[in-house]
């Protein structure tokens, strides 16, 4: 079923920790599309952003992390339960990311992050890394390697994509509780490791 404009587009992205646990972060996006968009070209295009972004940390997550199968659905807002649900599944595709820090891995709780941030204050887009390599810090505080990675990162986490000419995903956040979908206007990132207290599947951000 192909997806048309004004549809709120959700995927998630999984991976699993050098200890076997299965952690995931998730994106959302609108579509702003001149015409439908066909499944096949959107899992494409999702596919090969997800493989530059997460690409950018390469260096810096450990080598143990493995990159899992990742799922794209349609969402919409339920008015009765006053919450936004899995309207129906779009498709799944296998990104190729090969991580190759060999430093001791942080706990699995501590990693980078970034804020996407809106116009509403409130309304922000967090999103933790997967675990970076020891030697990617100092007491908590990220080398410069480091922070450049993850402005990189950011940028392309920020960014809108693309499926073809006249069809984009605009990058942002719905808030949770009420039918509004908020595009990012900008970002931030830390040089300090925050700490994401589940580190479980299906408890990300």
């Amino acid at each position: 079923m192909p997806i048309s404009d004004d549809e709120v587009v959700r995927c998630i992205i999984k991976a699993e920790l050098e200890d076997g646990s299965k952690v995931m972060n998730r994106k959302t996006w609108k579509a702003s599309f001149e015409s439908d968009v066909t499944a096949g070209a959107l899992l494409s295009s999702l596919e090969l952003w997800v493989e530059e972004l997460y690409g950018n940390l390469a260096s810096q997550v450990t080598g143990g992390v493995t990159m899992d199968t990742c799922d794209v659905y349609v969402i919409e807002w339920d008015e009765t339960e006053g919450q936004w649900l899995v309207a129906r599944s779009i498709g799944t595709f296998d990104p190729s990311v090969t991580f190759s820090n060999n430093s001791d891995p942080l706990p699995n709780q501590c990693a980078p992050f970034m804020l996407g941030v809106t116009q509403r204050p409130k309304t922000r887009g967090r999103l933790f890394t997967w675990p970076f390599g020891e030697d990617t810090q100092d007491h908590g505080i990220l080398n410069s390697g480091a922070i450049t990675a993850l402005g990189d990162f950011l940028v392309d986490y920020l960014a809108d994509v693309t499926i073809s000419a006249g069809n984009d995903l605009v990058s942002g956040v719905v808030r949770e509780a009420v039918d509004q979908f908020w595009p990012f206007t900008g970002g931030e990132v830390s040089d300090i490791i925050g700490t994401q207290r589940s580190r479980r599947f299906t408890v990300g951000a």
